[in-house]
C-alpha cells in the first residue's frame, strides 16, 4: 500500500487512463516513513480532471499493528504539461493492518480501510457512485497480489487429516444414530442388485441408479479408488469452509451458504440455490458427521436437519429440498508409499416442489459427479502406473529364457493396405477395411523411453494411462495363468460414422509376453470366446440384465519391441478386429484408428514425463508435433475452444511445461494465441521477463504467424519472432 507508484500500480494507472502518478522526492526527505505523492485521475466528460497531491506516513503500534495516514498537502507540482484544466482534490486515509493466527504455514492479517475524499467543485453523486468503489479496490488488489487459496486449503485439510488420523472422538447418541443409519443406508444401496448402470465421462468411476426399499425416488451410487489415505479423503469432503467452493459455489447454483461448526467431527450446513428461472429458490440444511471405524473405514452421514425457528419465516416463498448422502472410505492395500482407498457415495436427493421423480432420477449422475471431483482432485495416477512400471521392468530383466517362436509374419504388410494421413505425424500407420466389421491395422512410432520400461507400459493392462488413453469404459486381468499369460478383457464403446448408436463391444484376450533377445520383446494378445475361458475369473466386467449391451467382438494384437539405444525403442503394433455384421467401413476404420493410437499415446506419455532440466532439441520437436495434433486428438474438428482446451492439457500433462507455468503463469495464453495460428499486425513487445504479464503474452502469442508468413524457412520465422 506505501508504494503507490510501485510498477504493478502505475501499470493499472496507465490502463485506467490517469494523466499523471507521481513520487516527489527532494532534500525535505529525510524520514524512511513518510513520502509524497501527487497524480491526476480523468474524470467522465464534462467534468475536469482532479489533482491530488498529498503525503503518507506509516507507523508501528503498540499492539503490533501497522497504520498508514493520508493527508492533504498545499505543493505546486510540475508535471510537464499545462494543469490549468485540473481541480484540485483532497483525500484522507487511514490504512491499518494487524496480523492474525497463521493457517499452517500461511501468515494471515486484518485490513481496516477507512477514507474519505472531497473531489473539489460540484460533482454528480451518480460520479462519485461510479469512482469510489476505484478509490477502495486496493483492498481488492491486496488480496489478489498475496492471494494464497490453495495453500490455506491444502493447510485446513492437512490439519482435519491429522484430527481424523490421530484424535480420538467422543459422540452422543444423535451422533451415533446418523453414523447407524448412514451405515444402513449404504449396506441397502451396495446389496441391492437390480440397478440400472449409468454412462458416465469419467471411466474410473461406477455409478448405478437403484430403488431402494422399492422407493420410486431412485438412489444414486458411485464408487471408485482415489489415490489417497481415508483420512484425506474424508477431510476434503467434510472441510466445507474452503476458499475454492467460495470461488466456484455458482458452478453448483450456490447462492448463499452458511456453515456452523459444532465440533471437530460434526458440522451444520445450510444452502441456498437458484437452479434455475423457471423454478422457486431451494433451501436446504443438513447434519454432517463423521467417525472412523476400529477396522480403519471412515463414515460421513449427511442428513437433513431442522431449520432454526428464527429461519422459518425468512424461508417464505423458498422450496426446502431434502438429501440423505452416505460416503464410505476404505483403506486398501497401499503401493509402496502410495495410499488408495475405495470410495463409495450414495445418495437419495429431493429437491421437492412438482418436479416429477423420473426428472429426478434423470439427473442423478450430477450429484453423482462429486466422486470424480474428489478423485481428480487427488489424482496421482502417474505415480501409482510408475510404481506397477518399476516393478514389472524388476520382473522383465530376470527373464533368463529367449522365446524361439518367429512372429516375422505377424508384421508383414497385406495387400490393399492405404496410409493413413490423419495419423501422427511421427508415427507410420496403414490400415486395411475388408467389411463386415473386419479390418488390420499397423503402425511403427519411435519410444523416449528404454525397452524394458516401453514394454512394461503396455503389459500393466489396467495402468491408468492406458485407461485414459484409450477411452476404454474398463480394463481388466480377469484370470493370471502365470508369470507372464494372463487373460484380459476391456469394454468399448463403438462410435459410429453415422447417426447409429451400436452396442458396446468387449474384447476378451490371451495376452503373452515373450523375451526374443536381450534387445527385442514381443507382446501378443490372442481373441478369445466365453468357451474358451477355464475356470473363474478374478475379476469381471459388471453383466447386464435384461438385453444385452453389450456384444462379444474379436482382437488380435502383435506389438514387437525393439532396443534402438539405452532410451529409445522402436515399436510396431499390428491390430486384426472383427466387429460382428452390420457394423460399417467408416465405423470400423474409426474403431481401428483409436486401437493404433495406443501406440503413438505411449510416445507421448514418455515425453510427458521428461523434466525441464533433461529437455533436449528433439524432444522438443516432438512435444511440439503434439501441440498442433489437432486431426487426432480432435477427430479434425477445429474448434478454437477445443484447441486452447488441448493446450491447457497439454500444459497441466506435461512434466517440463508444467515447470515454466509454475514460474511464469502467462505461459499458457502465450500458447494458446500462438497455436491458434491467427494473422495480426505485429507488436514488439518491450517488456522485461520478470514483468511480462498476460496482456504482454498474448501479444507475443499473436507474433508469431505473421513472422512465419513473412519467411520461406520456419526457423528464420522463428529467429525474427524471438527478436520482437
Amino acid at each position: 500500500y506505501f508504494e503507490y507508484c510501485s510498477r504493478e500500480r502505475m501499470a493499472i494507472d496507465r490502463e485506467e487512463g490517469n494523466p499523471a502518478r507521481i513520487e516527489l522526492k527532494g532534500v525535505w526527505q529525510e524520514k524512511k516513513n513518510e513520502k509524497k505523492f501527487a497524480t491526476i485521475k480523468e474524470m467522465p466528460f464534462p467534468l475536469d480532471k482532479r489533482q491530488f497531491v498529498f503525503k503518507q506516513i506509516w507507523r508501528k503500534n503498540g499492539d503490533n499493528s501497522l497504520s498508514i495516514g493520508v493527508e492533504p498537502l498545499p505543493d505546486i507540482v510540475d508535471y510537464g504539461f499545462s494543469t490549468k484544466r485540473t481541480i484540485r482534490g483532497e483525500a484522507r486515509v487511514l490504512f491499518t493492518v494487524s496480523n492474525k493466527a497463521n493457517i499452517g504455514d500461511v501468515p494471515q492479517c486484518k485490513i481496516e480501510l477507512k477514507q474519505y475524499i472531497d473531489m473539489g467543485g460540484l460533482v454528480p453523486k451518480w460520479v462519485l457512485d461510479r469512482k469510489l468503489p476505484y478509490a477502495m479496490s486496493i483492498v481488492k488488489d491486496l488480496l489478489n497480489t498475496f492471494k494464497r487459496d490453495k495453500d490455506v486449503d491444502k493447510a485446513q485439510i492437512a490439519s482435519l487429516t491429522n484430527i481424523i488420523e490421530n484424535e480420538e472422538q467422543t459422540y452422543n447418541e444423535k451422533e451415533k444414530k446418523a453414523i447407524d443409519n448412514g451405515k444402513e443406508f449404504y449396506m441397502k444401496g451396495k446389496e441391492d442388485n437390480s440397478f440400472i448402470e449409468l454412462e458416465n465421462p469419467d471411466t474410473r468411476v461406477e455409478m448405478k441408479l437403484v430403488h431402494i426399499d422399492e422407493d420410486s425416488l431412485a438412489s444414486g451410487v458411485a464408487t471408485t479408488i482415489v489415490n489417497a489415505s481415508v483420512e484425506e479423503c474424508a477431510a476434503h469432503i467434510f472441510y466445507l469452509d474452503s476458499r475454492e467452493l467460495k470461488k466456484t459455489a455458482n458452478e453448483y447454483y450456490i447462492t448463499d451458504y452458511n456453515i456452523e461448526q459444532v465440533n471437530q467431527h460434526t458440522l451444520y450446513y445450510s444452502t441456498t440455490r437458484d437452479l434455475s428461472k423457471f423454478l422457486s429458490t431451494r433451501k436446504s440444511r443438513s447434519k454432517m458427521t463423521w467417525k472412523k471405524e476400529e477396522d480403519g473405514i471412515v463414515i460421513i452421514d449427511v442428513a437433513d436437519a431442522e431449520e432454526p425457528a428464527e429461519d422459518n419465516l425468512k424461508n417464505k416463498g423458498k422450496i426446502i429440498s431434502s438429501a440423505h448422502t452416505v460416503w464410505v472410505f476404505k483403506p486398501m492395500k497401499p503401493l509402496g508409499n502410495l495410499q488408495q482407498t475405495a470410495v463409495t457415495f450414495t445418495t437419495k436427493v429431493d429437491l421437492g416442489g412438482a418436479i416429477p421423480k423420473s426428472i429426478m432420477n434423470s439427473i442423478a449422475p450430477q450429484f453423482l459427479s462429486t466422486v470424480s471431483d474428489l478423485r481428480k482432485k487427488l489424482e496421482k495416477s502417474k505415480e501409482i502406473d510408475a510404481y506397477r512400471r518399476l516393478k514389472i521392468v524388476e520382473r522383465m530383466k530376470k527373464i533368463k529364457k529367449n522365446c524361439t517362436i518367429n512372429f516375422d509374419v505377424a508384421f508383414v504388410d497385406i495387400q490393399g493396405k492405404e496410409k493413413v494421413e490423419r495419423a501422427f505425424h511421427l508415427s507410420t500407420t496403414f490400415l486395411k477395411i475388408e467389411g463386415n466389421g473386419k479390418g488390420w491395422g499397423k503402425t511403427t512410432v519411435k519410444v523416449k523411453a528404454g525397452l524394458f520400461e516401453t514394454a512394461a507400459y503396455f503389459w500393466d493392462y489396467e495402468s491408468n494411462a492406458f485407461l485414459d488413453a484409450t477411452h476404454n469404459i474398463k480394463r481388466v486381468v480377469e484370470k493370471k495363468i502365470d508369470d507372464w499369460e494372463v487373460i484380459v478383457r476391456r469394454k468399448q464403446k463403438l462410435e459410429s460414422a453415422q447417426i447409429v448408436r451400436h452396442r458396446d463391444r468387449v474384447f476378451a484376450n490371451r495376452m503373452k509376453l515373450h523375451k526374443i533377445s536381450k534387445d527385442e520383446i514381443v507382446i501378443t494378445m490372442e481373441s478369445m470366446t466365453e468357451s474358451t475361458i477355464v475356470g473363474p475369473s478374478d475379476t469381471e466386467l459388471p453383466a447386464s440384465s435384461g438385453r444385452a449391451k453389450v456384444f462379444e467382438a474379436n482382437e488380435d494384437t502383435t506389438i514387437r519391441f525393439i532396443k534402438r539405444g539405452e532410451n529409445e525403442t522402436k515399436v510396431e503394433f499390428v491390430t486384426r478386429l472383427i466387429l460382428g455384421d452390420g457394423v460399417s467401413g467408416e465405423t470400423t476404420r474409426l474403431a481401428i484408428d483409436k486401437h493404433l493410437e495406443e501406440a503413438a499415446d505411449v510416445q507421448r506419455y514418455f515425453i510427458n514425463l521428461v523434466k525441464l532440466e533433461n529437455m533436449t532439441n528433439e524432444v522438443g520437436k516432438i512435444l511440439g508435433a503434439y501441440m498442433i495434433w489437432d486431426d487426432g486428438q480432435h477427430r479434425g474438428q477445429n474448434n478454437v475452444k477445443d484447441r486452447e482446451k488441448y493446450t491447457e492439457k497439454i500444459c497441466q500433462e506435461n512434466a517440463a511445461l508444467s515447470e515454466v507455468v509454475q514460474k511464469y503463469p502467462w505461459f499458457v495464453a502465450m500458447l494458446k494465441k500462438a497455436r491458434l495460428g491467427n494473422l495480426s499486425m505485429n507488436k514488439t513487445v518491450k517488456v522485461k521477463l520478470e514483468c511480462v504479464e498476460e496482456k504482454e503474452a498474448k501479444v507475443i502469442g499473436n507474433n508469431l504467424m505473421p513472422c512465419l508468413k513473412s519467411r520461406k524457412m520456419i526457423a528464420a520465422g522463428v529467429d525474427q519472432w524471438k527478436l520482437q
